[in-house]
């Protein structure tokens, strides 16, 4: 009976284990497949853990990155820093589920990359302070230079189209100058056509 008790339970922990595994692989699946770097960030020590993908996004090696918050501070464009913090703040304060925010961080070559940066506090304690979060980024460079050139043929676009339009009010404008004086020179001719008459 104990036997068959011993059997019955390492045959459950070998089909937990199993089920942890596939558990574990699908979700590295899906994180490769959706190109995600994950962090896990414990506020309190401000040590953070950046996957490998986090690093390869921007080109560098985890060991060229200190596994620490201070390293997000250095990355992350100067223009950038104010609104992401706001983002993070206010999730902070449970007034948001979770944080979403775009910004640039700054690769390995000096260029900057756009990154959708998406995260939730996991960990609170008794007095709602937070003490740990996880997160993932996405490069959304791409889309954000599709966006840009968007932007610039739209500007372009516009200019063309105030300009056409100021061309066509001068046009108008003549046009109806022309026929004032048309109106005018018919009414003169009228009358001294009317004065010749008298």
């Amino acid at each position: 009976d104990s036997y068959e008790k011993l059997e019955m339970s390492l045959l459950e922990s070998q089909q937990l284990e199993e089920s942890r595994k596939t558990s574990e692989d699908r979700l590295k699946m899906a994180v490769d497949g959706a190109k995600l770097g994950l962090w896990d960030w414990n506020i309190q020590t401000g040590l953070v853990f950046f996957s490998q993908r986090w690093a390869d996004i921007l080109g560098y090696t985890l060991d060229e990155i200190e596994q620490n918050a201070r390293t997000w501070d250095l990355l992350t464009h100067p223009d950038d820093r104010e609104s992401v913090e706001a983002v993070i703040e206010k999730h902070f304060k449970k007034e948001s589920d979770y944080f979403e925010v775009e910004y640039r961080l700054l690769t390995k070559g000096g260029s900057w990359k756009w990154v959708l940066d998406r995260g939730k506090v996991i960990e609170w304690d008794a007095d709602e302070v937070p003490l740990r979060a996880t997160g993932t980024y996405l490069d959304i460079t791409r889309r954000k230079q599709s966006e840009e050139a968007l932007k610039e043929v739209n500007d372009q676009l516009e200019s063309r189209v105030a300009r056409r339009t100021e061309e066509l009010e001068k046009t108008i404008s003549t046009l109806k100058n022309a026929q004032e004086q048309l109106i005018q020179s018919e009414k003169m001719a009228a009358l001294g056509g009317l004065v010749a008459g008298v």
